[in-house]
């Protein structure tokens, strides 16, 4: 909640890409001090480098399509736009996980995706280009969480983390 108030705080003082880029080449700093020295050339290894790096991408544009949202519409509203990505999760595990989502898996999907639509008030002044700003937000986010659970069995979260800092520096740069 702190981070989102301080994004959207930020967004309207300062250009989103220069926020995006802030936060991702503090974030490799941070990992190259912490965690390079303990892990060396492993934490840069992998046998699936094109899904990290689309991993990684999907959370860059996430960020970058949630920071413009950000600057259009309120907090609250983007929020609970944002919150639909457990909808499209469980809507694109099946296609592309080959996972079979249950019962209570659906239900509990579509109570989540009752919420959103009742804080977003469908039909209320709560509309234009943020919205879409917002569901791209969320649709990258599934995609990024879809690509980390298919990653989970051969990549370390935290070599998934470097990829994230590095690709998020090098495209926001």
């Amino acid at each position: 909640a702190i981070s989102d108030a301080t994004a959207k705080y930020l967004a309207v003082f300062f250009a989103v890409p220069l926020l995006a880029w802030a936060r991702y080449v503090l974030h490799l700093l941070f990992t190259l001090l912490v965690t390079v020295p303990r892990t060396g050339r492993k934490i840069i290894v992998t046998q699936r480098p094109g899904l990290m790096i689309l991993r990684a991408l999907m959370q860059v544009f996430s960020t970058v399509l949630v920071l413009l949202a950000y600057r259009t519409l309120p907090l609250a509203e983007t929020t609970a736009l944002v919150f639909l990505t457990p909808v499209l999760v469980a809507l694109l595990s099946g296609p592309l996980l080959g996972e079979k989502v249950g019962v209570k898996g659906w239900l509990a999907t579509l109570a989540g995706l009752s919420g959103a639509l009742l804080i977003a008030r469908p039909g209320s002044t709560v509309f234009g280009v943020g919205v879409f700003y917002a569901l791209g937000a969320a649709f990258c986010y599934a995609i990024y969480q879809l690509l980390t659970r298919k990653l989970s069995t051969t990549e370390p979260a935290i070599r998934q983390l470097f990829y994230i800092a590095l690709t998020g520096s090098i495209v926001m740069s």
